[in-house]
């Protein structure tokens, strides 16, 4: 659907008016190009649905995904963190023995690692994964009040068009008595006093 104009076929009814040739742009698919910017002609003028589908739904399935790969990611790093704990439990060298210090230090080594995982995997429940979360639940809520103001904003303009176009048919009947109202004004003054009482 073309963006409406100033002028229409029912306000001038009597005058041709030009229609503007379709545009490259205008008959380009309802596909956005790769590496090709959005225009308001293009893409934003009467396709909420289109720019909603390729751009809002799209960033949420985004946003949702980083934030299972977070909780993946802190799910391995706990798994992780809990598996090096634990290997050391089963080891224990006598005092004398000459690799107690190298197995000693093996296995504290395991444990500082362990234990930075852990702390990593709870950093990322705590703060990051949360702070994603509260983010995708905004853009929800917020996402949900803008389609449902859209949705509402596209039935008044509707509702408003279908008014305009009465008023612009009454509108352009009236013109075309007005204009044939002054045409005949014109013709019956052009003609001589003589014929002017014989159409009397």
């Amino acid at each position: 659907v073309a963006a409406p104009e100033l002028t229409s076929a029912a306000e001038w009814p009597w005058m041709k008016i030009p229609e503007a040739a379709p545009s490259a742009e205008a008959s380009a698919k309802s596909e956005v190009l790769e590496g090709q910017p959005l225009t308001f002609q293009r893409n934003l003028w009467d396709r909420f649905d289109f720019l909603w589908k390729n751009r809002i739904e799209a960033s949420q399935g985004l946003l949702q995904k980083v934030c299972d790969v977070l909780k993946s990611r802190a799910e391995l790093e706990r798994k992780y963190g809990e598996s090096l704990l634990s290997l050391g439990e089963g080891i224990g060298p006598e005092a004398g023995n000459s690799l107690h210090g190298a197995v000693e230090a093996m296995i504290v080594n395991f444990r500082n690692r362990g234990e930075q995982s852990l702390v990593l995997a709870d950093e990322l429940e705590s703060d990051i994964i949360v702070s994603f979360e509260c983010v995708i639940k905004q853009h929800k809520e917020v996402s949900k009040r803008i389609y449902s103001d859209v949705q509402l904003l596209v039935k008044q303009l509707q509702d408003r068009k279908k008014v305009h176009d009465k008023c612009a048919r009454r509108y352009g009947s009236r013109c075309v008595e007005a204009e044939n109202a002054s045409q005949d004004c014109l013709q019956a003054v052009s003609m001589k006093t003589q014929e002017r009482l014989k159409l009397a």
